[in-house]
């Protein structure tokens, strides 16, 4: 489809998926126990839907004093196995400060593959050399001059199971898919699990109208409108109840 590409501007040179641009993604509060219902309703409602579920594992970087997250930026390294294939790929991605849009949030990312030797080299030694590894891009040279010459050290993770469901065709857009995650928080020995349904638009003027469609969807699945969601690493530190 057309509007997948445009929306993920995914380009793949010898099996390395690189991806770049502005990222504009609704986010719901929703429940654990709605995911599954969600999914079906949607399956039920458009001929051609799919849903295929992946376990995403996330974790974070930053300097010694946080300079990134204080600057709005974010470097994720996160692992992705399909749970149909169990074929496992590693992505570094870097978001540049988050702005509302009526109703979403858009962000510049940047975001391309490693390998698995790289990925498990750089969490063993918990960040040291990740820069090496960051997608050539403005933010790139952003947090180089943040960071001045420092190593970045692993901060914080999560692991979530990520159901893609769709393509779905909304106003005229095909290729619309929902994201429902179920996220888990650890802070010691204690964990937490908590639930919400992510979209992706290719442009913020396509907000309002993706957003009534997935309002209508979770009407039909669960009797209620859902809440928007602050994003996972803000949840996180709402439980562990510190600061980003």
């Amino acid at each position: 489809h057309l509007f997948s590409f445009i929306l993920s501007h995914r380009f793949e040179f010898e099996k390395q998926i690189f991806r770049m641009g502005v990222e504009t993604e609704i986010k719901l509060s929703i429940n654990q126990q709605e995911v599954d219902v969600i999914a079906e309703v949607l399956k039920r409602s458009k001929s051609g839907v799919t849903a295929k579920s992946c376990l995403q594992n996330s974790y974070f970087f930053d300097g010694s004093t946080k300079q990134l997250s204080a600057n709005g930026l974010s470097v994720r390294l996160r692992s992705v196995i399909p749970l149909h294939s169990g074929k496992m790929w590693w992505e570094v991605t870097i978001k540049g400060k988050p702005t509302a849009v009526s109703g979403a949030v858009s962000r510049p990312e940047f975001e391309h593959q490693i390998s698995s030797v790289a990925a498990e080299q750089i969490l063993r030694h918990k960040g040291v050399g990740l820069i090496n590894y960051l997608p050539e891009s403005p933010l790139r040279d952003t947090c180089m001059r943040l960071l001045n010459g420092e190593e970045m050290q692993l901060v914080d993770g999560f692991s979530n199971v990520r159901r893609t469901v769709g393509p779905v065709s909304v106003g005229g857009l095909d290729g619309v898919y929902l994201e429902l995650d179920k996220t888990t928080f650890m802070n010691g020995s204690a964990c937490h699990t908590d639930a919400e349904l992510e979209c992706e638009v290719p442009h913020p003027s396509h907000v309002e109208s993706v957003n009534t469609f997935v309002q209508s969807i979770v009407w039909s699945a669960c009797r209620r409108y859902p809440q928007p969601a602050a994003g996972k690493r803000r949840r996180m530190a709402t439980f562990r109840g510190s600061k980003l």
